[in-house]
């Protein structure tokens, strides 16, 4: 894309640009939500949408909004946007003051680009779904032990840091997180873990935590499929698990042969929207299930 085919709006489509973001209903455009929300409900674009950056094949787009939400970019070729590309950004919030940017790369060369930009509500886009399921490599509330450092000092593979205290180190960012779903009302959240080689449910709460800024929430663990098995591991009262189930080996390093490789299964009912979470052994067999019914705001 040269300089003389850089994206660009005139002024008619940068008033339609400002209207997506404020939330307008445009029948033309072919915009047809399945719920339509006051405006004041909606993220406001404050500042335009600017885009830079241009080279043959790619250009930045940025813009700034007055709330936690992800920024939409939707390009084409044709002003008709007929074969619409959608990219949309992570989050911004205040700590970006609001603002995102969107890269668009692979464009067309020597194509004039159309592009249109609007905000989806973070809130909205987080609870437009029943569950939001949180995949992690290990558990949040488990010591996981990592030998020691030079000075002697206990490391630590996962998140916990065997102190049973306020949120430190790692913890940190999981207290930002988890306090900030509480914040927004982000609702029914559950925690996929893995990697401490046994399997394991917890129900985390903030009356046993002593950090308390969440909301209770399910964690269950299971894998990896094919390793020596251990555990368990004794928990971290940071977040306040309780282990509701645990299944692991009498001794450190069994073979895989000994029985103690475990998967997960996760169903959705698509009737009532339960969640059914169920732990199975290296036969299949059931070990532990669990089903969680939708909590609505």
């Amino acid at each position: 894309m040269t300089e003389s085919t850089k994206p660009e709006l005139d002024q008619t489509r940068r008033r339609l640009v400002q209207g997506i973001g404020a939330g307008l209903a445009l029948p033309a455009l072919g915009v047809s939500p399945a719920i339509i929300a006051a405006p004041t409900a909606r993220p406001w674009i404050t500042d335009g949408v600017q885009s830079g950056d241009v080279l043959a094949d790619r250009a930045v787009i940025w813009s700034r909004c007055d709330r936690p939400a992800r920024l939409v970019v939707e390009w084409d070729t044709s002003s008709g946007f007929n074969n619409a590309r959608r990219m949309v950004s992570p989050v911004t919030d205040e700590r970006l003051d609001f603002t995102a940017r969107i890269d668009l790369r692979g464009l067309p060369s020597d194509q004039s680009i159309f592009y249109r930009a609007s905000f989806e509500d973070a809130r909205d886009h987080a609870r437009s779904e029943p569950w939001k399921v949180i995949a992690a490599d290990m558990p949040i509330g488990l010591h996981v032990p990592d030998g020691k450092d030079a000075a002697g000092r206990a490391r630590w593979e996962a998140i916990a840091n065997g102190q049973d205290g306020p949120a430190a180190g790692r913890e940190l960012e999981i207290a930002e997180l988890l306090g900030y779903l509480r914040k927004y009302r982000v609702r029914n959240t559950v925690w996929l873990t893995a990697d401490v080689h046994y399997c394991a449910a917890h129900h985390y709460h903030p009356n046993r935590a002593l950090f308390q800024d969440f909301d209770p929430f399910w964690e269950f663990v299971a894998g990896p499929l094919n390793a020596g098995s251990f555990g368990p591991n004794p928990l971290d009262a940071t977040f306040g698990p309780e282990l509701v189930f645990q299944k692991a080996p009498a001794y450190a390093n069994a073979s895989p042969y000994a029985g103690f490789q475990f998967f997960g299964e996760v169903e959705i009912d698509s009737r009532s929207g339960a969640l059914s979470v169920t732990l199975r052994d290296i036969d299949g067999a059931s070990v532990f299930s669990k089903t969680l019914e939708p909590q609505h705001a």
